[in-house]
């Protein structure tokens, strides 16, 4: 079950960050590197905690997955590595859904699971450029409500 978390405390947000951490490790490992995630652990801490409607999955106290929202932009979703393929990616894409009329992300080119976790999702492919800071190809992403 997806709850929404309005005052996140510190153990929630250690999950979530190491979530965000060891996921975006797993998976742009081998085009990203591991300095520009952990670079950017503080900011994202900072955004998570004050600018951002997060949702998540818990079992026994431990987040299982989490989604972050800041505006219709999906910021990002993470599910540990040992909770995956459980349909938590899908039931936090559709918690953000019922809050919101449209929404975006952005998603590296490389990263062909989660493109087809957000197609399956009625997501669409509208714009693909190199991201200036990692110089990978990133494909931004719309859903809207029909």
């Amino acid at each position: 079950m997806v709850n929404k978390l309005t005052n996140l405390n510190n153990n929630q947000l250690d999950q979530i960050m190491n979530l965000w951490l060891t996921g975006n490790i797993e998976a742009h490992g081998a085009y990203v590197s591991d300095e520009y995630w952990k670079n950017n652990m503080a900011m994202v801490r900072h955004e998570i905690e004050h600018n951002a409607d997060v949702y998540v999955v818990e079992k026994d106290n431990q987040i299982q997955g989490f989604c972050g929202v800041q505006e219709g932009y999906i910021a990002g979703i993470f599910v540990s590595h040992d909770a995956q393929g459980q349909g938590i990616g899908t039931q936090l894409i559709e918690a953000a859904k019922r809050d919101n009329n449209q929404l975006v992300l952005s998603v590296y080119a490389k990263n062909k699971k989660a493109i087809k976790l957000y197609e399956n999702q009625g997501f669409k492919i509208t714009k693909s450029e190199i991201d200036d800071e990692t110089n990978v190809e990133d494909c931004e992403m719309i859903w809207k409500l029909e």
